[in-house]
């Protein structure tokens, strides 16, 4: 009886291992990629702050941190250059709390000759399923990922039209 009770232990702590190991491996998030529909959508004005999730390598003053489906405002600017703005609250839950290093404005920033690739899909994190673009860009040499996500279809295509203004759809998709 008491070795029963010691197996399920054994075997649950190693199924929850494997799984945190495949999840981290994979950046928390999985990416399932997919066409998403074409509708019409306005065009982003400059400066045109639209709040999405973002997860990704996000920097500020020379430190670097990678966040998972972090609130983030989108902009691009009259120059083009993108602009990707998480805000990492201070937060506390039971006995953990944020560091407090993490705490404050991340940045991803990007121009239009950077973009590599652009990807639909959807970001399987939490309870369901968000529309979501993949973007690869390259910055000083290094090819970098960072996962859009959205609360719906509009306002991924309403990010892709604003991604695609500058680049040829045959070159990045």
């Amino acid at each position: 009886m008491k070795f029963d009770y010691i197996a399920i232990l054994l075997i649950g702590g190693f199924l929850l291992a494997s799984a945190l190991l495949i999840s981290k491996r994979r950046g928390y998030i999985i990416f399932r990629s997919e066409e998403g529909p074409s509708q019409d959508v306005p065009e982003l004005k400059p400066d045109e702050k639209l709040a999405i999730r973002a997860t990704g390598q996000f920097e500020v003053e020379g430190r670097s941190c990678y966040f998972v489906e972090a609130r983030t405002d989108f902009a691009t600017m009259e120059t083009r250059e993108h602009i990707l703005m998480a805000r990492i609250p201070y937060s506390r839950f039971l006995l953990a709390s944020f560091p407090k290093e993490k705490v404050g404005w991340w940045y991803i920033f990007f121009k239009p000759d950077m973009i590599r690739e652009i990807e639909l899909g959807r970001v399987h994190f939490g309870i369901r399923p968000r529309p979501a673009i993949r973007l690869t860009y390259e910055d000083k040499g290094e090819r970098r990922e960072v996962y859009l996500s959205f609360d719906d279809e509009f306002q991924r295509q309403m990010v892709l039209e604003d991604l695609l203004l500058d680049a040829q759809k045959e070159e990045v998709l």
